[in-house]
């Protein structure tokens, strides 16, 4: 059998005189080291499993989306396609096709601008909706005011 540590030395300091010494006493150094390891390395594991979490869920709003836009001219078909990414593509007959920038994502809620071309001027759109399963809807904001999107998802 290993002897025993005298109550008061260290093991560490032991193992270096003795090797294979085995300390059954409380070694504060010891403990207290290998002790906050085990806590960081638990704390470790918990934040990458959250960050895995977080970084595998993809927003409900990625997808393309047949949406209708209720303008001052009358309802105005559209396909919205929006990536993971944060960017996307809007593209309708009668405003062709846009690219979207700076989607964000929060929970349901989706936002984001594109810039089309309404006969030959430049127009900001500035959407804000939800997702509620496989229907969106919200509204654009623009300079002649905000209209009503509703829509739901391509098959």
């Amino acid at each position: 059998a290993a002897p025993r540590l005298r109550s008061g030395v260290c093991a560490l300091t032991v193992n270096r005189v003795t090797p294979g010494f085995r300390c059954y006493s409380l070694c504060l150094i010891e403990k207290g080291f290998y002790g906050m390891k085990k806590i960081l390395n638990g704390w470790f594991a918990v934040t990458l499993l959250v960050l895995v979490g977080c970084a595998a869920s993809t927003p409900p709003a990625v997808g393309v989306w047949n949406v209708e836009m209720n303008t001052p001219l009358g309802a105005l078909p559209a396909t919205l396609t929006l990536n993971a990414d944060g960017t996307g593509m809007m593209g309708s007959d009668q405003l062709g096709e846009a690219p979207i920038d700076g989607v964000m994502y929060d929970g349901n809620s989706v936002s984001f601008s594109a810039e089309v071309d309404a006969q030959g001027q430049t127009l900001v759109l500035d959407f804000s909706g939800t997702v509620e399963g496989d229907s969106v809807s919200g509204e654009f904001g623009s300079d002649f005011g905000a209209f009503a999107v509703t829509g739901s998802r391509a098959q």
